[in-house]
Order: C-alpha cells, then sequence, then structure tokens
C-alpha cells in the first residue's frame, strides 16, 4: 500500500485521522504549499507569497494548484514523486473528494477511506 486517502464532510475526523496515522502509525503526510498565512499547528502548511505561488507553478515545484476560499493551494512535486515511487513508509492524504478521484488515478495502489459516514478508516 502506498498510502490511504481520507476524504469526507468537514468535521468527521480526517485531520485527526491523519495525524493519528503519521505520529502512531509511521506514514508520512504531503506538504501543502498555499498563498494564505499557517495557523499554529500546520507544520504540513508552507505559505509563500502569491509571486512565489505561481513561480512555483511554473517551475513545476508546486502542483496540481487549485483556489478555494480566495487562496490558492498545491502540492509539492517532490511529494507526488515520492507517492509514485517506491517507498517504505505509507501516506496518510487528507483530500477534498475530486482530488481523491484524480490522486486514485494516478496512482491507483493509494487506498480510499472514508469517515465516519463511509465505515472505513
Amino acid at each position: 500500500m502506498r498510502g490511504l486517502i481520507l476524504t469526507g464532510p468537514l468535521g468527521v475526523g480526517k485531520t485527526t485521522a491523519q495525524r493519528i496515522l503519521v505520529a502512531d502509525h509511521g506514514f508520512w503526510m504531503p506538504s501543502t504549499v498555499t498563498t494564505r498565512a499557517a495557523e499554529h499547528g500546520e507544520p504540513e502548511v508552507l505559505a509563500v507569497s502569491w509571486e512565489g505561488f505561481r513561480a512555483g507553478v511554473a517551475e513545476r515545484r508546486y502542483i496540481l494548484p487549485t483556489q478555494f476560499g480566495g487562496h490558492w493551494y498545491a502540492w509539492l512535486g517532490s511529494d507526488l514523486a515520492r507517492l509514485r515511487g517506491d517507498w517504505a513508509a505509507a501516506a496518510a492524504l487528507n483530500v477534498r473528494p475530486y482530488t481523491a478521484l484524480l490522486l486514485s488515478g494516478i496512482i491507483p495502489e493509494l487506498m480510499p477511506g472514508m469517515g465516519r459516514y463511509g465505515g472505513r478508516v
């Protein structure tokens, strides 16, 4: 297994499950690059300026850019390469449903998990 995709409605515990998988079970999580300010307790969030974000996307260091809530978000290209590679530690991904579909199409070995309404995780 390359990783577990956590997706579902807001407030079902995706982030909590992700942090437990990382802290207690040897999973890792991709970093999120964003143009918004990172909040306290978000070590996986890399805040950059709009100019830095745009340059990173142009240089393909940041991938899958999307806008949400007035800010831009992307992943590090190196994290996608790690997901596609043969790594010992599985990833715990906390993503929106569309991104989950996209990633499971790109990397079929990623297993979907669902929050309390879906039963798996």
